[in-house]
C-alpha cells in the first residue's frame, strides 16, 4: 500500500514538472518570437516561426539595403535551444565582395573571450593578425571593446558613424568580419525590436565599407 502511494506521488510530482516545463518553454519560444516577428514586420522581410522540437524558436530572412540577411537563435553547446545564456543570437549579412579581407578579423567587448580558428596560429604573418588594443581614438569605444585583424584595415572600416552607432546599441558582445559575412553576435536569447533593427544596420553599414574599400 505505501509502495502504490509513492508511486502515486512521484507520478504526481513528475506530471507537475512536464506541465511547468512545458509552460516555461512555451513562454520562452513566444518571448524570444516576438522582436523577430516584429523586425520582419519593419522590414519588410520573411519570419519563420519555429517548433519547439527544431533546432531554432525563429528565423528572420531577406533582403535589406541590397544584402541577404539571416537572423536567428541557436544554441551555443548543443543541437537544441536553450534559454538565455545556453543560447546566442545572431545577425549574419552577405558581403557582395572582399577582395581584402584574408582572414577573418573580429570586434568583441572587453573582456570577451573568442576562441579563433587553429589556422591562425600557422598560416598567418603575425604582423597581419594583431590584438589592437587602441584603434579608434575614441575613448569610449577603446575603453569598451577590442579588435583582432589588421591595424590599416580595420581603422578603414570602423568610420565615426560605425563606432557610433556600435556605442549607441550597447549590448553587442562579439562582430566578426569575414570575406563574404559580417555576423554580430549577443549571448542570450532574449532581445528586443530595437536591437536587432540597429544591429541589422551596423552589419550592414560594415558589409558596404568592407565592399567599398575592397572595390578596385
Amino acid at each position: 500500500m505505501e509502495a502504490t502511494h509513492v508511486w502515486i506521488i512521484l507520478t504526481i510530482v513528475l506530471t507537475l514538472i512536464f506541465i511547468i516545463g512545458f509552460f516555461a518553454i512555451s513562454f520562452w519560444y513566444k518571448r524570444v518570437r516576438r522582436p523577430f516577428r516584429e523586425t520582419a514586420s519593419e522590414l519588410s522581410l520573411e519570419y519563420k516561426k519555429g517548433s519547439p522540437s527544431s533546432l531554432m524558436p525563429a528565423k528572420v530572412t531577406g533582403t535589406y539595403r541590397g544584402h541577404s540577411l539571416n537572423i536567428y537563435v541557436e544554441s551555443r553547446t548543443s543541437g537544441h535551444p536553450y534559454p538565455s545564456s545556453m543560447a546566442e543570437t545572431s545577425v549574419s549579412i552577405e558581403v557582395t565582395h572582399s577582395g581584402i579581407i584574408r582572414k577573418d578579423m573580429y570586434i568583441f567587448r572587453k573582456g570577451f573571450k573568442i576562441t579563433l580558428p587553429l589556422s591562425y596560429d600557422s598560416d598567418v604573418d603575425s604582423t597581419w593578425f594583431v590584438k589592437t588594443k587602441y584603434i579608434s581614438g575614441i575613448p569610449e569605444f577603446d575603453r569598451r571593446f577590442r579588435v583582432k585583424g589588421d591595424k590599416d584595415i580595420m581603422g578603414n572600416i570602423l568610420d565615426l558613424s560605425i563606432i557610433q552607432k556600435i556605442l549607441d546599441i550597447k549590448k553587442i558582445d562579439f562582430i566578426k568580419i569575414k570575406s563574404r559575412k559580417i555576423i554580430l553576435k549577443r549571448w542570450g536569447s532574449f532581445v528586443d525590436k530595437e536591437y536587432l533593427i540597429k544591429g541589422i544596420d551596423i552589419a550592414v553599414d560594415l558589409a558596404e565599407k568592407v565592399e567599398r574599400i575592397s572595390a578596385p
